[in-house]
């Protein structure tokens, strides 16, 4: 709790006792005028309460705003530059970077709509998938950043992983639209990085080369397919 909410809550116990008191008093002495100063002590401590209330609704939907992406409802980039920033040597941290396969071509055929679909499902997936071992965001776009950090961060990357492939293959058992995405990830006991983002690129650039990756093999199995039947044809 920070310093604003305990002089909020130190404020509105005040309200209560100053109430109290001054409702005591005007029972027991039967006096008019402290019965006038109670009742408006009161009313005051209502409306305190009310603008207050409004003030903390206001302060959750700008702290939601700056810092969850409004989507997914995951974190967003913000959180995730906040949360890296307070975080110490790339040394003890692994990195996981993930990019949808196929948005494109969703969203060419059944609509953005589709495609804010698989956006969304994937972004819960990731989440769930890093909340027990770290922390997962929305990077931008079709992109999603996870951090595990400390001395178990080997281990809660291999178990981030199981865990989402898990997810998405429950995902893609009910969905409309499958979900299909490229993932690459570094630790910084394998990478010579000085600094958490050159660590975050080291990442990038596996998602990237597995996504090549597939590419590469999915053209291959249809230049196969196609000889096979030119053959079969001849």
């Amino acid at each position: 709790m920070d310093k604003h909410r305990y002089i909020l809550l130190t404020v509105k116990i005040l309200n209560i006792v100053f109430v109290v008191f001054t409702g005591v008093i005007a029972f027991t002495e039967r006096s008019y005028f402290m019965g006038c100063v109670s009742l408006i002590s009161f009313s005051f401590a209502l409306f305190y309460f009310y603008i207050t209330r409004q003030q903390a609704r206001e302060y959750h939907l700008l702290y939601r705003t700056a810092y969850f992406d409004s989507l997914t409802g995951i974190p967003n980039r913000l959180s995730a530059d906040l949360y890296v920033s307070r975080c110490g040597s790339p040394d003890n941290m692994a990195v996981a970077v993930a990019d949808l396969d196929g948005l494109k071509a969703v969203n060419d055929t059944y609509g953005h709509a589709a495609g804010d679909i698989l956006i969304r499902d994937f972004a819960i997936a990731f989440f769930d998938a890093a909340a027990p071992f770290g922390f997962a965001a929305r990077n931008g776009g079709d992109e999603f950043l996870a951090l595990f950090y400390g001395p178990d961060h080997t281990k809660h990357v291999n178990d981030f992983l199981q865990r989402l492939t898990e997810k998405i293959e429950a995902n893609n058992r009910s969905s409309e639209y499958p979900v299909q995405y490229s993932i690459g990830f570094a630790s910084g006991e394998d990478q010579n990085c000085s600094t958490i983002p050159e660590l975050i690129s080291c990442a990038d650039k596996h998602m990237y080369h597995c996504k090549k990756s597939k590419k590469e093999k999915t053209s291959s199995a249809e230049t196969t397919e196609y000889t096979t039947a030119d053959r079969k044809e001849s």
